[in-house]
């Protein structure tokens, strides 16, 4: 599946309530820490996510959540898919595996599951089911395609 099929493909994605997102703006924190915790449980973490990179999966953690709760309020299936394409770029050129959003995608449902009211996960789970859907076609893309971020002139050079 290539770029434009994917922004087509997350178009089916619905904003969350304000009350949805409101929701999960309060449990961002807690979910980041949770999932942290239970990532640093999972057997082979290090060649998971890179030597030496736990506290870049931990600060992850924290950007990923504000970023996709900022996405379920103010949803644009584009910037959505630039922007996911551009953190598995990003993240796997630190040494993050492909593996490594396979194993947070589902925890990081569960976690929410276990800190929203269901009608509000419900909400947001959406995006997850999407994301990990989508993973084997951004994973793909990321080894060969530039995300739009990167071809404005911040990749290779283009900018002092």
């Amino acid at each position: 599946m290539d770029k434009t099929r994917l922004i087509e493909s997350a178009r089916t994605l619905a904003e969350a309530s304000p009350r949805a997102a409101s929701a999960f703006g309060g449990v961002v924190d807690a979910c980041a820490a949770d999932l942290t915790r239970s990532m640093k449980l999972v057997p082979d973490l290090e060649n998971i996510i890179g030597e030496g990179n736990l506290d870049v999966m931990e600060t992850n953690h924290g950007n990923h959540f504000r970023y996709m709760c900022a996405v379920s309020a103010l949803f644009d299936p584009t910037s959505f898919v630039e922007t996911v394409l551009w953190v598995l770029r990003a993240y796997r050129a630190r040494g993050f595996s492909a593996r490594y959003w396979n194993v947070m995608l589902p925890k990081a449902l569960d976690t929410l599951r276990t800190h929203l009211d269901p009608a509000d996960y419900e909400e947001i789970r959406p995006f997850y089911e999407w994301l990990q859907d989508a993973l084997p076609a951004f994973i793909r893309l990321s080894e060969t395609e530039l995300s739009a971020y990167e071809q404005m002139g911040g990749a290779h050079g283009l900018h002092d």
